[in-house]
This record gives structure tokens, sequence and C-alpha cells, in this order.
């Protein structure tokens, strides 16, 4: 099992802790110290009030933001999580992506999903109905140090037009389930569209995401499920405040897991 960790930059509240080029340096370090295949950070480039005061969070320009963390350690890799392919210009994304992929040394891992802000969309002035049509057309190979691209990793849940993208499209499948028999259901879906596209199922990773400010005994027994499901690769989210410390997991669960 691999582990990508969570870059807390959507926490502006707080943003002399989490969100300064300082903190954000650190950061990155400590994840690579740790141990840490790869640190991600979010994006919602123009949030809506409505869904701020719902418990909604800004957050820093992705790209900018794993900029800093890719100078500041040497192994780890940098990862979008995600990076919502319709809000920009596709040139300008791939421009963005070859750029951080050339900076970091070829650490960059592009994970991205239509997106579901229609809020967000709204301000900036796309279509949201579009959206999955927009993130497949968006798919395509810029040349960054990686070939032919960077490790994509799409994001997407249930039944919806990301599932079949990420089986046409990915090299990892980021999807979120609350079952065994859900994630067996959404592996299918994946595996339908590869072979469809000529490839082959077993091409496309499986990742999912780990909430650490569960009680140990709860992590554990959802990282078994999702293991024996098929992932493999792991995003860790920041621990909420004053529901578990991110030392804790690198100490007393991660080696476990690993």
């Amino acid at each position: 099992m691999r582990f990508t960790l969570q870059l807390p930059t959507d926490r502006v509240y707080a943003a002399s802790e989490f969100v300064t080029g300082a903190a954000i340096a650190e950061m990155a370090r400590c994840a690579e110290e740790a141990g840490f295949d790869a640190c991600f950070v979010t994006e919602h480039p123009f949030p809506s009030d409505r869904w701020l005061q719902s418990g909604g969070h800004h957050a820093l320009d992705p790209y900018v933001a794993l900029s800093f963390a890719a100078a500041a350690t040497t192994r780890i890799r940098v990862q979008t999580n995600i990076a919502v392919l319709a809000y920009r210009n596709p040139f300008l994304t791939a421009k963005a992506v070859a750029s951080l992929d050339v900076l970091s040394g070829g650490r960059v891992t592009l994970g991205v999903a239509a997106g579901y802000q229609r809020g967000e969309f709204d301000a900036l002035g796309v279509d949201f109905e579009e959206r999955n049509e927009l993130a497949d057309e968006a798919l395509y190979r810029p040349r960054p140090i990686q070939q032919p691209h960077p490790p994509i990793w799409v994001g997407g849940t249930g039944r919806g037009r990301l599932l079949p993208i990420a089986g046409r499209h990915a090299d990892v499948w980021h999807g979120w389930a609350d079952t065994p028999g859900e994630l067996a259901e959404m592996n299918a879906i994946v595996d339908r569209a590869a072979e469809v596209a000529g490839r082959d199922p077993s091409e496309v990773v499986r990742a999912s995401s780990l909430s650490i400010s569960e009680p140990w005994d709860e992590v554990r027994r959802t990282f078994e499920w999702l293991r024996d499901g098929g992932v493999s690769y792991l995003a860790v989210e920041w621990p909420s405040e004053g529901k578990g410390r991110l030392e804790d997991f690198v100490e007393q669960v991660l080696p476990e897991l690993s």
C-alpha cells in the first residue's frame, strides 16, 4: 500500500499556521521524512458564499502551492487532488502541469475530476452541464519530463460519467465508497470501460481516501476492506482539529499499514 498526504492549504482561517510558503515547505518536508509517497492539495478558485456558509472553504492555487512543496523536497511526489479540468482552458492546465513537472524533476501526479460546485462553475463562466464532456476532452498528452505524461488520477464515484472516463484514460482511479459492495460495483464499471477502450483493467490502479480523524480501530477496519477491494494507494486526509494527530498516525499506524 502507498500513501499520499493532504497539505491543508484550505485552512485559510489559520493562515499563519498552514497557508504560508514556510508552512507548506515544512509540511512537505515532514511528509517526505515520514515516508509518504506523495503530498496533495485541493482546488477551489471561487467557492460560492452558500457553500462557504455550509462548511466549504477557500484554497490556494494548487500549482503555486505545489511548487513550494516541490522546491522544499527532493523525493516526494506533488499531486493535485483534485484539479477540476473544466475550470481552465486545457492548454493552460497542460502548461502549468508540464512546468511544475519540469521544475520538480518529474514528480507531478495530476489528479482530476469533473467538479461538483455549480456556483463555482457559474462564477468562472463554465457550463456546469458540460463538465463531464469538458473533462473528457481535456485529457490529452503534454510534454513534461515524465513521458508520455505525469500519472493521471481521475476522481469519481457512483455511476456517473467519471468512472468510464477513468477506465479510458486514468493511470489511477480515485474513488470513494462506503461499503465493500459499493466499491466492487464501481470497480466493475471502471473495468468494463477499460476493456472497451482496449486497455487491461489491471493497468488502472485503484485509490481511495482515508480519514485519520476516526478512531484507530476504525481506520484499520476501513483500510482492510479497501485493501481487499483492490485499493493500493490511499490519500490520507489531514486530521480535523481535536480529532487525532498526524504524528500518531505516522508513528503508530503507518508502519502497520504500509
